[in-house]
């Protein structure tokens, strides 16, 4: 394209990608002062189908002039937020931030960019939780008030349905947030929404959530969030070695990703491998911002238990504890309640038995304040402070009664050293029993589909 004063001269050119030849090209002239952007967009398509052959339908040329804004700056910052918020970076996330304000103050009713600034803020509220930025709320507020501007200009938009879900989910109403992301995908499922895999993950359903990880993959194959997510299913199903492929191509895409690294601890973890856990952290440590995301911590914490190192293990746990709960988003107010109850476990067999127990204690009052009963982890946290303390029977009944979230899943129950004293109990071994099956029967489904084999050979 070349630009003289108001003048434009385009070059178009259609290439055989395989054949790597020319199939067609043209030249343009237009004139800027007499036309708008937009205008002269849709005379030039016009002029390629035209030359081509090609045809549009009376009901898809409507649908090309129905376009969410006629300002082609508000457009143009909109499409820059959009790759910024890629990175999931809180400096790429601040500069998103500013274009999509300007987005929307050209054109206040840019349903599409309100959208993308309630993601904006949603993210920024989940990127907060790992810095010294940690006053959240404010950005939370925000999420949810573009998100209902969205949906008020456009109620059917993906865009907008998604960025509510994602500010219910950080809230703590994973299952509104599963039927806001559901909604979403099923008006679009071309609309980035790794959520609703998330959810499912949440709700106990792993095979949908890798197989919906594997689709969008296939839409966007450099997309280390997506290959997180499906490392993150895989780990769920046993699916160990797929789940190390799947975190090595985050980490490739991303070098440090926080998500990814957790994901390969939890691999290693699930698979005995405690020394391998420590050579993957020794190999991050230096990356900035390793061990913000809790996940790591707790894991990490683990190992060191496994490995006969309660101190370090109390002190990841402690750094994980004396956060503030207030200015936490839901998924993390779990992460912590699971992290005190891991501490006050460890502090009990170490011999700091009142103090222990009075950890767990306190955490029973707090978890029933915090999460609301609609946020799957509760009854797992519950459970992991009852078989602490001693009392089989209260921890049974938080387990009847968990739906099989992301933390109660069949390798967790295994491998978490809170439920020693549950293994020989019948009712603990019918639980387990279940959730084998059902996790042998999911993994099966996804194997017998081959979506794994396809994704890994491209």
């Amino acid at each position: 394209m070349r630009k003289l004063h108001d003048r434009v001269l385009l070059s178009v050119t259609l290439i055989d990608a395989e054949e790597n030849s020319q199939i067609w090209s043209n030249r343009y002239e237009m004139d800027l002062s007499v036309k708008e952007v937009w205008d002269i967009q849709f005379e030039i398509a016009g002029q390629i189908m035209k030359s081509m052959a090609f045809s549009l339908s009376e009901d898809l040329r409507a649908k090309s002039k129905d376009l969410p804004t006629t300002d082609y700056l508000a457009y143009d910052n909109y499409l820059r937020a959009k790759d910024f918020l890629k990175a999931w970076d809180l400096d790429e996330n601040r500069k998103a931030i500013d274009l999509l304000n300007k987005s929307i103050f050209l054109d206040p009713n840019y349903y599409v960019a309100l959208a993308e600034l309630s993601f904006a803020y949603g993210q920024r509220t989940e990127l907060s939780q790992r810095t010294d930025e940690f006053t959240s709320g404010h950005w939370l507020d925000s999420a949810g008030h573009y998100a209902q501007l969205a949906i008020g200009i456009k109620p059917d938009l993906p865009e907008a349905l998604v960025a509510k879900g994602y500010y219910e989910t950080l809230v703590g109403d994973t299952r509104e947030g599963l039927r806001l992301y559901q909604a979403a995908y099923d008006l679009n499922p071309k609309v980035p929404n790794n959520f609703l895999g998330w959810c499912h993950m949440q709700t106990g359903n792993y095979q949908y959530a890798l197989e919906l990880a594997l689709k969008m993959l296939k839409d966007d194959p450099n997309n280390a969030v997506f290959y997180a997510d499906a490392a993150d299913a895989a780990n769920a199903l046993g699916l160990f070695t797929t789940a190390r492929a799947f975190s090595n191509e985050a980490l490739v895409l991303r070098p440090g990703f926080q998500w990814a690294i957790h994901d390969r601890i939890q691999t290693y973890y699930y698979e005995n491998k405690y020394a391998d856990v420590l050579k993957l952290v020794e190999s991050f440590k230096d990356k900035e911002g390793f061990g913000t995301h809790f996940g790591v911590k707790i894991y990490l914490s683990l190992t060191y238990y496994k490995l006969g190192e309660p101190e370090p293990a109390l002190s990841l746990l402690k750094q994980i504890v004396d956060q503030n709960v207030e200015m936490m988003i839901a998924i993390n107010i779990a992460r912590k309640h699971l992290a005190t109850s891991l501490m006050g476990f460890m502090l009990i067999q170490t011999g700091n038995i009142k103090e222990g127990k009075a950890v767990l204690e306190g955490l029973l009052k707090d978890v029933e304040f915090t999460l609301n009963e609609r946020f799957p982890e509760k009854p797992m946290i519950l459970a992991c402070c009852y078989a602490a303390l001693g009392n089989q029977e209260k921890c049974l009944e938080e387990l009847e009664r968990s739906n099989g979230g992301i933390v109660v899943n069949y390798y967790n129950l295994a491998k978490f050293p809170s439920f020693d004293i549950m293994r020989e109990h019948p009712r603990f071994q019918e639980i387990m029993n279940g959730l084998k099956y059902r996790t042998e029967k999911m993994r099966e489904n996804v194997l017998a589909k081959g979506y794994i084999d396809d994704i890994l050979e491209h």
